[in-house]
């Protein structure tokens, strides 16, 4: 994975996003097609993480983080399993984190036992009868608002175990193009805004987002402080 993110954010694989964004009809099949097109991406930069659901969802909140509307691209997942999802979100210890850690990757192990996770209610009452054992979430907030979030859920059945050892860090800035694309589908922001925004990635490395979101997350550190949080030089 030294190089996934580089190759991702490589001015050709981005254009390929950017391409697939604009001409993929905006619909529920053009939706479940581009989330399709999302994972071949994602499971190609990483050999060896894989995930066989994928729930896109664009949440409103209330200032008390209750849900206001809900939309949702269930990727290989009944429609049934929104439904369910609304009838037990209130068992959703997860989300209530993802959505206050807008672009950290989190998964249910921040919030139960890895060894009981068969014992969290929400997963008896939801994941289980959809196959669903394995889940890792991202949020972004999205651009001039407060409480409404672009989420991705990626999700894996019972034999997957391909993302115990992975990075979160990984997944968080591999979802951060995507995420824009879907807001550019959505029609939060137009072409140009979106063109703009991938020529600002192209050819970033893990490391320089790394250190940009550090100097973005720390505007009360000196860069000093920064560097030395970061095992750089300033």
């Amino acid at each position: 994975f030294k190089h996934s993110i580089k190759r991702l954010l490589a001015r050709e694989s981005l254009d390929e996003i950017l391409l697939m964004a604009k001409t993929t009809p905006i619909s529920k099949g053009g939706n479940l097609a581009f989330a399709s097109f999302q994972n071949r991406v994602l499971e190609d930069v990483f050999p060896d993480f894989t995930y066989e659901f994928c729930t896109i969802c664009q949440t409103k909140l209330t200032d008390d983080c209750e849900i206001l509307d809900l939309v949702t691209v269930p990727w290989n997942l009944p429609d049934a399993c929104a439904v369910s999802y609304m009838e037990n979100a209130h068992l959703d210890t997860l989300s209530p984190l993802v959505f206050a850690n807008p672009g950290r990757a989190l998964n249910y192990t921040h919030v139960w036992r890895a060894e009981r996770i068969e014992d969290y209610p929400f997963f008896v009452n939801h994941c289980k009868k959809f196959g669903i054992y394995q889940a890792m979430s991202v949020g972004f907030l999205n651009p001039g608002h407060e409480n409404t979030y672009l989420s991705f859920d990626y999700l894996g059945d019972e034999n997957n175990k391909t993302w115990v050892p992975f990075d979160h860090t990984k997944i968080e800035l591999a979802s951060f193009p995507f995420a824009l694309a879907w807001f550019y589908r959505a029609g939060v922001f137009d072409e140009a805004r979106l063109k703009k925004m991938f020529l600002l990635l192209s050819g970033l490395t893990e490391s320089r987002l790394l250190n940009l979101r550090k100097y973005i997350n720390s505007p009360l550190q000196s860069f000093d402080q920064q560097a030395a949080d970061l095992g750089i030089t300033a």
